[in-house]
């Protein structure tokens, strides 16, 4: 079915981050970031307090927050640690369009994993941004039983198309406007891909780091979903800095790092990938 605009059908027992997630493999994950650091730390006072704010509120990125579990618990771990004491980045996780209303009030805040294109701001001039620290790419997500391999925006031209709410898709974007691919907004990404697990919508626009880690551990849509070889779109993650240049130029430092160090790769074996 076409249709113009945005509509919201998520299933009943869509999730809000993790709550309700139905994972087996959570708890044989060790404690968070137990990875020999480079650097030593030395804190010679109280360290200043950076609001590490993400959307993405799905594993892996996110794996258990009352634990402090996941990739993104990790990083501000290891960026606290490498500072010398200097920030203690405090990770807080709030749905896309909530985190785009206090990035538009001037909040000082850092926003990892994420890309200039999916903020508006391609030139950079909006916010600062370091160099991208992680390659990333998106991935299309069908039923196995109706199985979509992608093969450019318009491979999807008279289906429905899930993803998260407040994202953005510049892709599909004119296609969505001229009613030939509707848009199904849902509030994470597990509940996008339960949709297409339920008939509900055709395909899934889902990052493919977190759509590998879901079918491989969620029992929902385990052996039901269908992910395309042909990836939506490719990308490196970067940092999103709001209004603190000493904060972007520690990042910027640290880009370098975490590129030649493989450590988000071994953090990333810790969740079985």
């Amino acid at each position: 079915m076409l249709g113009l605009g945005i509509v919201s059908k998520e299933p009943e027992h869509a999730i809000n981050g993790m709550t309700g997630y139905r994972m087996r493999s959570w708890c044989r994950i060790v404690p968070v970031l137990t990875i020999a650091m480079t650097l030593v730390v030395t804190t010679s006072g109280a360290s200043e307090q950076v609001a590490f704010m993400s959307y993405h509120a799905g594993a892996p990125f996110i794996v258990d927050e009352e634990a402090q579990l996941g990739l993104t618990y990790d990083l501000a771990e290891l960026l606290s640690r490498n500072s010398d004491g200097r920030y203690q980045f405090q990770v807080t996780i709030w749905p896309r369009n909530r985190l785009n209303d206090i990035l538009n009030r001037g909040e000082e805040v850092v926003v990892p994993w994420t890309q200039p294109v999916w903020f508006k701001d391609p030139q950079r001039e909006r916010y600062l941004w370091t160099d991208g620290y992680f390659p990333g790419r998106n991935a299309i997500i069908s039923s196995v039983s109706r199985p979509i391999d992608y093969a450019g925006p318009t491979s999807l031209q008279g289906l429905t198309l899930a993803g998260l709410r407040g994202g953005r898709w510049p892709q599909f974007e004119q296609l969505i406007k001229q009613g030939k691919i509707e848009r199904v907004d849902t509030s994470n990404y597990l509940a996008a891909m339960q949709m297409v697990a339920l008939g509900r919508a055709d395909a899934a626009l889902v990052p493919s780091l977190v759509a590998r880690y879901l079918m491989a551990n969620d029992e929902s849509v385990e052996g039901v979903l269908y992910l395309s070889p042909t990836p939506s779109s490719r990308y490196h993650r970067h940092f999103l800095i709001n209004g603190r240049q000493d904060v972007r130029d520690y990042l910027q430092a640290q880009v370098l790092m975490l590129l030649n160090s493989g450590i988000i790769d071994r953090l990333l074996k810790r969740y079985g990938m």
